[in-house]
This record gives structure tokens, C-alpha cells and sequence, in this order.
């Protein structure tokens, strides 16, 4: 006798895309702190790391309110990657060493660092229960240590 209750698609697994986001906030954070962290061997000015980070979190703050909008346009996860872009294109900028570069780098981190805590709160909304929410997001949001220990250890060598 076949059974004339439909098949529920199976529920997407929480854990890849935990890894995936908490993996996520540690690259935004290991990009945020790794001026600061260079700096000395760099030979970076407190102006510049001054100018880096108001322009980082400014910008981070304009995008933060944007980013759910454009979470709903098109997608978390698609915003969740163009973040990931967005931090390796920023520090790709850094690299180049000057003043102008850092700022300019600061300008793009933080068009990453706006949406991407929006764009994993709803990827990861949609993938846990609601009494798991709290440790999941818990767990997600310990990217910002894990990025700034990892860039503490290895960006000064």
C-alpha cells in the first residue's frame, strides 16, 4: 500500500552552515584587527590605523541597516559570499601599503562587516529550532575571538 502522505523534504543540516558563518565572522574580524596587529612591522601611523578603523565601522554601520534589505533581495547566502569577497578585496587593498590603500580597504571591510552578521542571522534562522536558537548563534557569534586570536598569532610573524 503506497502511503498518501506527502514526503517532507528533508531539513537542511544547521551544523555546515554554523561552521560556514562562525568562519565567516572570524575572517570579518581577523580582517578588522590585522591593521592594528601589522602596524609596527608595517610601519602603519596611528593616524592611519585611526582613519582605517572610523572608516571600517562607519561604513559597517551605514551597512548594517541595508543588509537585510538585501538579504531579502537576494539572498543570505549569496550576501554571505560578496562579504567574503568583499574582506579578501579589502585586504588585498591593505597589502598595498599606503595611507590612501588602508583607508580604501577600511571603506570596503566595511561594506563586508555591515551585512554579514544580518545575512547569518537569517541563513542560520532558517536552519535551527527554536530552542537551539540561543547556542547557535552563541556559537556563531565566537567568530569575532576565533578571527582576532587567529590574526594575533599569525599575522605578526
Amino acid at each position: 500500500m503506497i502511503d498518501a502522505k506527502p514526503t517532507a523534504a528533508p531539513a537542511p543540516r544547521l551544523w555546515p552552515g554554523l561552521v560556514a558563518m562562525t568562519a565567516l565572522q572570524a575572517l570579518v574580524s581577523l580582517a578588522l584587527f590585522a591593521p592594528g596587529t601589522v602596524a609596527p612591522r608595517a610601519g602603519l601611523s596611528v593616524e592611519e590605523l585611526s582613519l582605517f578603523s572610523t572608516a571600517a565601522f562607519a561604513v559597517s554601520l551605514v551597512s548594517s541597516f541595508w543588509g537585510g534589505t538585501l538579504v531579502q533581495k537576494v539572498g543570505s547566502l549569496r550576501v554571505a559570499a560578496l562579504c567574503a569577497v568583499a574582506v579578501c578585496a579589502g585586504m588585498s587593498l591593505a597589502t598595498l601599503g599606503n595611507g590612501w590603500a588602508l583607508l580604501g580597504a577600511g571603506l570596503v571591510l566595511g561594506l563586508a562587516a555591515g551585512p554579514e552578521t544580518p545575512a547569518s542571522s537569517a541563513l542560520l534562522g532558517r536552519l535551527v529550532s527554536p530552542e537551539k536558537r540561543a547556542m547557535v548563534f552563541s556559537i556563531r557569534q565566537t567568530g569575532s575571538q576565533i578571527g582576532a586570536i587567529i590574526g594575533s598569532l599569525l599575522l605578526p610573524p
